[in-house]
Parts: C-alpha cells; sequence; structure tokens
C-alpha cells in the first residue's frame, strides 16, 4: 500500500516582534522559526518522497501571491517559496528569508494565501494538505477578518486540512494571550 502524498505550507511571521529575542540572551525568535522550517523539511524530504512544499510568510516588505497578484490585497504575504517537490538545496532559500520587517502582518491573510496555496496545488490528486503556522502571536488581528477566519477554518475541515501552529516565546502580552484563544479555534476538531 503507497502512503499518500503530502503538501505542506509553512506560514511564517516576519514582522518586527520576531526579531526579538525567544528570552533574555536568547536566539531571535526568527532565527528559530527558521531553523524550525528547515529543519522539518530536511526530516521530511529524507524520510518521504511524495513530500511537497511551500512557504509563505506574512508581515513581509514583499507582496508576492497569487492572490494579491489577481485581486488585489493581500499585502505583506510573499510567497518565498511555491509548492512544488523540493530537494535539500532549497534549505538555504529558507535561511535566506528576510525578517525584521516594519511591516504588521495581517495572520488571516496569510492563512488565506496559505489555504489557496493548498487548494490549487496539484487539484484532482489525492493529497494530505497540511499547514504549519510559525508566529509569535504578536500581530494583532483584525477583528473583521474573524469571521472569514471562521469561513476558511470551516472550508479547511471539511477538506481534510491538518493545520499545526507553533507559537514562539512566552505568553506576555494581551495580543498574544487573544491570538492564541484565536488559534485554538483553529485547530480543534
Amino acid at each position: 500500500m503507497a502512503c499518500m502524498k503530502t503538501m505542506m505550507c509553512c506560514l511564517m511571521d516576519v514582522g518586527k516582534t520576531m526579531n526579538d529575542p525567544i528570552h533574555p540572551g536568547g536566539p531571535k525568535k526568527l532565527d528559530t522559526a527558521l531553523t524550525l522550517v528547515a529543519s522539518h523539511i530536511t526530516q521530511r524530504i529524507m524520510a518521504s518522497k511524495t513530500v511537497e512544499f511551500a512557504v509563505v510568510t506574512y508581515g513581509s516588505e514583499n507582496s508576492h501571491n497569487s492572490l494579491h497578484e489577481t485581486q488585489g490585497g493581500y499585502e505583506g504575504i510573499d510567497e518565498v517559496l511555491p509548492m512544488g517537490t523540493k530537494s535539500l538545496s532549497m534549505i538555504g532559500d529558507v535561511y535566506s528569508i528576510p525578517g525584521g520587517s516594519t511591516a504588521t502582518g495581517d495572520l488571516i491573510d496569510g492563512i488565506i494565501v496559505a489555504q489557496d496555496i493548498l487548494i490549487r496545488g496539484n487539484v484532482g490528486k489525492k493529497f494530505n494538505r497540511v499547514m504549519l503556522i510559525i508566529t509569535d502571536g504578536e500581530s494583532e488581528v483584525d477583528p473583521e477578518g474573524i469571521e472569514t477566519l471562521s469561513s476558511c477554518v470551516e472550508k479547511m475541515r471539511d477538506d481534510g486540512f491538518i493545520v499545526y501552529i507553533c507559537i514562539l516565546g512566552p505568553s506576555k502580552s494581551n495580543i498574544q494571550i487573544e491570538n492564541i484563544k484565536l488559534f485554538s479555534n483553529i485547530t480543534s476538531t
């Protein structure tokens, strides 16, 4: 029996708070996020020939993504690595992702772009669709976008998406605490 192929989209926060250390004297959150993504991709490539990756950032100075180009909006969302079969040489591309942007990223727009990539990729073929969100949870979420997020989450559940969220750093701010509550709605079944 063959394993089902997997498409994974890593959605990574690269906003200004990601340049802060995880703890005093520790590594920057962004450095930790880049290492996490690079290590995960390496492990998955070594373990399976049937995995495809995309890497998308939010809070970026760049706005390069299909939805921005076709519909407008979705600023600060950058499709750094398009979906496709990857090799270990792409790890260098991951480590070259710029961070410390002064732009504020919209997590909900990032989720919508990542969802779109996973839906458009290999249309009609059987794939596990996985989204990995890596953030420090310090970007404010537009309250008007919560309803849009609810419909996205419902669609992802209907389509059998698997969503993982990695929050870097201890809970400190009210923004992060509220975002953690929001994230629990994304991952609950």
